[in-house]
């Protein structure tokens, strides 16, 4: 269950939200990790992008951005507070 309390109040896309992503692997990107028969150049690519990420304090990921991304920036914060009251 998803605590109230790990429910963070900064905005997302900013500065701050950037810098708490970096190095951390996000379920957007776990299938890379999770391939049929283990983990594939797929997910040794993302971690070591992660692990770059780490060592050099920059983001590794392009900017992506479509519908599809501006809908689910809009709605994740509702989406999020939702899933924390039920």
């Amino acid at each position: 269950m998803l605590l109230k309390s790990h429910i963070s109040k900064i905005e997302m896309l900013s500065p701050e939200w950037e810098q708490m992503r970096l190095a951390k692997i996000t379920a957007s990107k776990w299938y890379t990790c999770m391939g049929e028969r283990g983990m594939g150049e797929q997910g040794v690519s993302y971690i070591d992008m992660k692990v770059g990420e780490e060592l050099t304090g920059k983001c590794g990921e392009a900017k992506i951005e479509n519908d599809s991304t501006r809908w689910g920036n809009l709605y994740e914060p509702d989406a999020t507070m939702s899933f924390g009251k039920q």
